[in-house]
């Protein structure tokens, strides 16, 4: 398939990402843009996605059940490379990303397990931000679902014997005092999913006045307008990085120009 010609002309451009978990994976981009410049988007992997019990704990044996997947982008982060999308402005217009998945069936043993599956976008960093992503999902066990909200915005981590979903923002921010990484993390209302269903994720920017952007996260059931899951970002790191010795305040900044994006099956015990 060719990739049309940037466009110039005032334009939302939307991705349309696919994945289908049930032992295989679609990805369906109906439009590419081209990125003038590459900022580090460059995610990595955090230990604090799983609960307190499971942090430290050795990898499986050989021979006993695990998995995850990812699906990213050609030539992006995790091939080495530099490729991202713009998150484009107010006056050319933002670029948005949607995708659908397909609920999966439960496993047959839920003993200890902690999924996490999402559709996500993720920027660089400014100041003592250490992880920016935007990463509704669909989780089951014992994993990250919820957030004590303003001011510290600390994660929550509880049992799923079946699957929910909501709208998530997780990142991590330097504790000078501390000389720590903190994790942190905001959320839409939880739901229930079962399987079959069609989950949607959404990501929208809109300019404020001075034209830079606000994010809304968007997850919900495809036809069930009672299950949808909603999470407004006016700022980086949730407005804690106003306070830094160098501010972050504004989706506007160098580092938050362009975005990365992947789909993924994950257990962070992997």
């Amino acid at each position: 398939m060719g990739f049309p010609p940037p466009l110039t002309e005032k334009r939302n451009t939307v991705f349309y990402f696919n994945p289908f978990i049930q032992r295989r994976m679609r990805l369906l981009f109906v439009y590419i843009g081209c990125a003038s410049a590459f900022h580090d988007c460059v995610q990595p992997k955090s230990a604090w996605r799983a609960p307190a019990s499971f942090r430290g704990v050795a990898l499986p044996e050989e021979g006993t059940c695990s998995g995850g997947l990812c699906l990213g982008m050609h030539g992006g982060p995790h091939e080495g490379g530099p490729a991202s999308y713009e998150v484009g402005n107010a006056t050319i217009g933002f670029t948005n990303l949607y995708s659908e998945m397909t609920v999966p069936g439960l496993p047959q043993l839920l003993d200890g397990i902690c999924y996490y599956i999402w559709t996500d976008i993720y920027f660089g960093d400014m100041s003592q931000g250490r992880m920016n992503q935007f990463v509704p999902q669909l989780i089951l066990g014992d994993a990250l679902d919820g957030s004590s909200g303003p001011p510290h915005y600390n994660p929550h981590y509880g049992h799923h014997s079946t699957w929910s979903f909501a709208a998530h923002y997780f990142f991590e921010i330097f504790d000078v005092p501390s000389n720590s990484t903190i994790a942190k993390a905001a959320y839409g209302d939880l739901f229930p999913a079962h399987q079959g269903e069609t989950l949607f994720t959404n990501f929208s920017a809109t300019p404020t006045e001075d034209g830079s952007p606000i994010w809304t996260l968007t997850m919900g059931v495809l036809g069930d307008s009672s299950r949808v899951s909603v999470l407004r970002v006016d700022k980086p790191y949730m407005g804690l990085g106003e306070l830094w010795d160098v501010p972050s305040k504004s989706w506007g900044e160098l580092n938050f120009t362009n975005f990365c994006t992947n789909a993924c099956w994950v257990s962070p015990l992997l």
